[in-house]
């Protein structure tokens, strides 16, 4: 048998960053933001179908999809992050389908190929340690409905 070679491209997604930080001048730092929706998604591109032979040639594997970074912080020392509204924060990885397998000359099909690995992201809301600060006066308050889910799923083989 012989493969495809045509495996799924992988996915990455990017970083979302909503960071109220410590001002080293002492003055307070504030972020104030009505409802917010923050996705990262990571998707695995789709495995390639077998080449036609004799057995039928293996379909390509599908490729990996990473969720991404996703941060809503005030830092503790005087960085302040208020969200007047729901506040979403989905971080998704999906794997790509495996391709399907080639035709074979004899009438048997090739086996079809393996599904990409997904693998959630990360999420981080709230306060976090910052720049060394004098005060410690920071914050992060959510006054709405907060939502957080990091999926992984991976691909159909």
């Amino acid at each position: 048998m012989c493969s495809s070679d045509l495996t799924g491209g992988d996915a990455y997604a990017g970083s979302i960053l909503i960071d109220a930080i410590t001002s080293p001048t002492g003055s307070s730092s504030l972020i104030q933001l009505g409802a917010v929706n923050a996705y990262s998604a990571g998707l695995g591109g789709d495995g390639g179908v077998g080449l036609t032979d004799l057995d039928g040639g293996i379909g390509g594997a599908g490729g990996d999809g990473t969720g991404g970074q996703i941060l809503m912080l005030g830092d503790a020392g005087n960085g302040n992050l208020v969200v007047n509204g729901a506040a979403q924060a989905y971080s998704l990885g999906l794997g790509g389908a495996g391709g399907l397998g080639g035709d074979g000359i004899d009438g048997v099909g090739g086996v079809g190929g393996v599904g990409g690995i997904g693998n959630g992201g990360n999420i981080q809301i709230g306060t976090r340690s910052g720049a060394a600060s004098t005060v410690n006066t920071g914050s992060a308050t959510f006054n709405g409905d907060l939502q957080m889910f990091s999926y992984g799923f991976g691909g159909a083989g």
